[in-house]
């Protein structure tokens, strides 16, 4: 179900873990059909996947998305794409209105490999929201589901298509090359 015309989506951190992600996390309905299932983690840097995905928020700038964490041992987490990486920049705890911790929220900002491999700074940032105990919060038992999803608010803070279009092209470019190469 899509939200009626002139309806905007702009919850609270509280709001996107008790009423979207642990509902995602259980299996339940979600409130409205705003926020989907997207690879954050994999090929497509961010201005693929923003600029791609109909249900962006355009007059707010922000893309909401649930994601499923690349774990690497136990308490490791790959947050790299073909383009870069995403890297964290701080964590704050998320609490309800009665006071209890239910959540994190990481801040965390992209940056792109150059042609020479080297990670410079974008205008791309995403908070990454996450469950404190999924067990705790009614979820199904299966623990490795509940860990691993996550719901994503990525951010375009340049507002600059043009910047992205640039950066896009470059990283077509090599993996063009590489592709050709591998023929």
């Amino acid at each position: 179900m899509l939200p009626p015309g002139g309806w905007r989506f702009a919850p609270f951190d509280e709001e996107l873990i008790k009423d979207y992600l642990v509902k995602r996390v259980r299996g339940d309905a979600l409130p409205c059909d705003i926020i989907h299932d997207c690879e954050v983690y994999g090929k497509n840097p961010p201005w693929e996947i923003f600029y791609s995905n109909p249900q962006q928020n355009t007059t707010e700038n922000k893309l909401y998305v649930f994601t499923t964490l690349n774990k690497i041992g136990n308490n490791r987490v790959s947050r790299t794409t073909a383009a870069g990486t995403w890297h964290l920049s701080n964590t704050k705890k998320i609490y309800d209105a009665d006071g209890n911790h239910i959540g994190f929220n990481k801040m965390l900002s992209f940056k792109q490999k150059d042609d020479f491999g080297i990670l410079k700074k974008t205008s791309w940032t995403m908070h990454e929201l996450s469950l404190v105990d999924a067990l705790s919060l009614s979820a199904p038992t299966n623990q490795q589901c509940c860990n691993n999803v996550v719901l994503c608010v990525i951010y375009n803070l340049s507002h600059k298509k043009d910047e992205d279009a640039a950066a896009a092209k470059m990283c077509l470019k090599r993996s063009s090359s590489s592709t050709v190469a591998a023929e």
